[in-house]
């Protein structure tokens, strides 16, 4: 598998077609590939941004993106437990609010 290190794209104003031409880190050339479409485009694009790694497999011509995903140790669990714990204080505050409701305190 070969690193991909940057890429080009290309509009071929005659006919229309995109190609995404692939650099890689030891230079030893390129591959060119055509899209469908604009949108295709911009997919491949994004992607390619937001991955962490990207290779080239040249047996199987097939662009492989790596990621790397938040733990839920970057306090996300934590958000959902406060809005569980928001909404649980607000049935409390009713049941206050409520006639003959009484709570000792």
């Amino acid at each position: 598998m070969q690193t991909i290190t940057d890429m080009n794209c290309r509009l071929n104003t005659v006919t229309g077609g995109w190609t995404i031409d692939l650099i890689f880190d030891d230079q030893t050339g390129t591959h060119s590939f055509p899209l469908a479409d604009a949108s295709s485009v911009e997919t491949f694009l994004e992607v390619f941004e937001d991955c962490t790694a990207c290779r080239f497999d040249p047996e199987t011509k097939e662009v492989v993106f790596a990621f790397e995903y938040m733990s839920s140790e970057d306090g996300e669990d934590e958000d959902e437990d406060d809005v569980e714990t928001s909404e649980n204080d607000d049935e409390d505050d009713e049941d206050e609010d409520q006639p003959g409701s009484s709570k000792v305190a």
